[in-house]
């Protein structure tokens, strides 16, 4: 058992050591994609409680704005956040299949 948990811990190591860039950017994509997650709830509270109701036309249009450009940034961050998982997955298969 305890021979186990040394082969895989080896393993995990090793294919991380060779990774570790694209590992930290993607877990730097997570960390991104899940801040504007907590933003949007944020900003259509803060639309709907303040903006609408002070009938500023102008305050409005910012955050509308506001809104779809970071929704727009969400969409990018989770495609590129996708493109490096799933490439940096596909390495570490090869890097599998040779040398394990």
């Amino acid at each position: 058992m305890e021979n186990e948990k040394k082969i895989v811990r080896r393993f995990v190591f090793k294919l991380f050591k060779v990774y570790w860039k694209r590992e930290l950017l993607a877990a730097v994509l997570v960390g991104v994609m899940i801040a504007l997650a907590v933003v949007f709830p944020l900003l259509i509270r803060l639309l709907i409680d303040v903006v609408i109701p002070s009938d500023n036309m102008d305050l409005l249009l910012k955050y509308v704005l506001l809104v779809v450009g970071l929704w727009f940034g969400s969409l990018i961050f989770t495609y590129f956040g996708e493109v490096v998982f799933e490439t940096t997955a596909s390495w570490q298969n090869r890097t599998c299949e040779s040398n394990c």
